[in-house]
């Protein structure tokens, strides 16, 4: 699914654009829940691009199996229409729906939410970091 998304963004924003992947964990409220506290979460999953975006009018048609908005990547790389239907059929099987923003010029952000179940707690916490590529 993450792949289909950045895939997505890299092909429909240009060289000089930006693509952002997020992943947070929140509590059922969207919050952070405290330590002990929870045995499930939500995990967003968020992709943003500051790409070509997508009209409000094609925004439900780019999630039909061999659909695309009309006119949409000025590179005329041409897909089969089945990548976002794919994705939004798995993220249904575990539990979720893609939501996607967007406006034309502006760039989109597709995003879901899967609850996990909270597994063992860790030593130590992982740091959170950004990595940046310049192209």
């Amino acid at each position: 699914v993450l792949i289909n998304l950045l895939g997505n963004a890299v092909k429909f924003t240009s060289e000089k654009g930006r693509i952002t992947l997020e992943v947070k964990e929140e509590g059922a409220s969207g919050e952070l829940p405290a330590a002990g506290t929870a045995e499930k979460v939500n995990v967003l999953f968020a992709v943003r691009d500051n790409g070509i975006g997508i009209a409000k009018e094609d925004q439900d048609r780019v999630f039909r199996s061999f659909e695309q908005a009309a006119d949409r990547n000025p590179s005329k790389q041409q897909g089969t229409g089945l990548g976002l239907s794919i994705s939004s059929r798995l993220v249904q099987m575990m539990g979720s729906n893609i939501r996607l923003e967007s406006e034309p010029g502006k760039g989109s952000t597709f995003y879901f939410r899967i609850p996990l179940q909270l597994g063992e707690d860790m030593e130590e916490d992982v740091p959170e970091e950004e990595i940046f590529f310049d192209g």
